[in-house]
């Protein structure tokens, strides 16, 4: 993710918020997108500058509204699910960056054709160090 950039972040549990946190160090602007409302609510909370309820909206058409058609510069996929990785390479933008964060051991299908079309970057990202940091913050928030 560079500065300023448009991210999009693909499912808000523990992976998703502490992209959430990371990103808000470069200055861009932030959409979240979960099908849990309460999920959502704690994201807008910490810094999102937009939500999207994908359980009553299209992420995709939602973020083509939100960007008046540009789409976004970087999506960070961190929910492990095929359906996740559809709305990713639709919601980049032309030669934008997807990262897939979310951890899941199942074979998910993506479509190359609109990955080479598209020239997007795909990329993986593994870490655990700041995720049982962001659960101790997510417990205690919780817990206040």
């Amino acid at each position: 993710m560079r500065d300023g950039d448009v991210v999009l972040i693909l499912g808000s549990g523990v992976i998703g918020l502490s992209c959430l946190i990371a990103a808000r160090e470069k200055r861009g602007t932030i959409l979240v997108s979960d099908l849990v409302a309460s999920r959502l609510d704690f994201a807008r909370s910490l810094g999102a500058d937009a939500v999207i309820d994908a359980s009553r909206m299209d992420p995709p058409e939602e973020v083509r509204r939100i960007t008046a058609g540009r789409d976004v510069d970087t999506v960070i996929e961190a929910a492990a699910l095929e359906k996740k990785m559809y709305q990713a390479i639709s919601s980049v933008k032309y030669g934008g960056r997807v990262t897939i964060a979310g951890l899941l051991d199942e074979i998910i299908r993506v479509n190359i054709l609109q990955v080479a079309l598209k020239e997007i970057q795909l990329n993986g990202s593994y870490g655990t160090k700041c995720c049982a940091k962001l659960s101790a913050l997510i417990a205690f928030r919780q817990s206040i």
